[in-house]
């Protein structure tokens, strides 16, 4: 993935964003990815498509991944470089998609969130929670959260 990961934080700077997740968050989401064949994952914060990239590194060709992205010139961007069909690409705000979907309606093996802000104790926002719930049973949630 190096070379398409080169390509990703090079189209992130051009888009002025500097939060992409680093190599070594890359590696934990394709080896979370790679324990669940066939699963189902949520990544709020496509960012420029680096988790999104890592994450499909480590699905199954039959997984699939939600991937949502407030701004749409950040999500088309992704997508400009990221072509593939296991991915669902969703424009809105990530605080409020997971809790505008009927209960039970998706349940993820994996949510990954990027979230800019906690609140001053360091907690995660109320709507990372919801997504959090979103999981299937026995599975887990995993938040990057950074500085205030």
């Amino acid at each position: 993935m190096t070379g398409q990961a080169d390509r990703l934080r090079r189209r992130a700077a051009r888009e002025g964003f500097d939060a992409s997740s680093t190599p070594e968050v890359g590696g934990l989401l394709a080896a979370l990815a790679a324990t669940k064949p066939g699963g189902t994952f949520l990544e709020l914060g496509t960012g420029a498509g680096l988790g999104t990239a890592s994450l499909l590194n480590g699905m199954s060709e039959t997984a699939r991944l939600v991937t949502i992205e407030l701004s749409e010139a950040l999500s088309r961007a992704a997508q400009e470089e990221i072509t593939d069909p296991r991915v669902e690409w969703v424009i809105a705000d990530g605080g409020q998609w997971p809790a505008a979907q009927q209960p039970r309606q998706r349940r993820y093996d994996l949510v990954f969130a990027v979230i800019e802000h906690a609140d001053p104790v360091g907690q995660p926002p109320p709507h990372f929670r919801v997504s959090s719930g979103r999981t299937a049973p026995g599975h887990r949630s995993r938040c990057r959260m950074r500085g205030n």
